[in-house]
């Protein structure tokens, strides 16, 4: 009977973990391949000097940043106009609008809340309690089956020689 409770909600929650674990790999590659596509930094050229080119372009400068992506961007204020814009690092020229890409965005909601809000983030948050469940429920099937069980010493004591078990084994590798 528990081996039941325990393998039918896996599986659902493994469809689930699949997805979170694929959009959050696409996701930690990102930048890097965000980078390879962003201009570089020369050396040699000023700060100053990017800043002065920056600031003759807009009436008020907040920061320039470097993104984890390697993009340089600028917020910027003109009159009632906020924005953010990328600019080239050699010149101080405007390379348009800074936007993060719908792929990225898409992907990150995904991962987040699958593509449901907040309900998603909910959802999330329960499937994650369900996998906690999921482990203890493996770890007393895994205490029943060496001999233990019947009383709470006897399971921590198989989880323990298990424990033990896999360490010895992955050390004598």
């Amino acid at each position: 009977m528990l081996r039941r409770l325990h393998a039918l909600p896996g599986v659902a929650l493994a469809l689930g973990l699949s997805v979170v674990a694929l959009t959050g790999a696409a996701l930690s590659i990102e930048p890097a391949l965000n980078r390879l596509a962003a201009p570089g930094i020369v050396q040699g050229v000023s700060v100053a000097a990017l800043a002065d080119a920056v600031a003759a372009r807009h009436q008020r400068v907040e920061v320039i940043r470097q993104r984890a992506d390697g993009a340089i961007t600028v917020a910027f204020a003109d009159g009632d106009v906020n924005g953010v814009e990328r600019v080239d690092p050699a010149t101080g020229a405007g390379l348009g609008p800074y936007k993060v890409s719908e792929t990225s965005r898409f992907l990150t909601n995904l991962h987040r809340s699958f593509l449901a809000g907040d309900v998603g983030r909910a959802v999330a948050g329960i499937g994650a309690l369900a996998m906690l469940v999921l482990a203890i429920s493996g770890v007393a099937m895994l205490a029943r089956r060496l001999g233990g069980a019947s009383d709470r010493s006897r399971m921590v004591d198989s989880v323990a020689v298990v424990a033990e078990q896999a360490a010895r084994r992955a050390a004598g590798r």
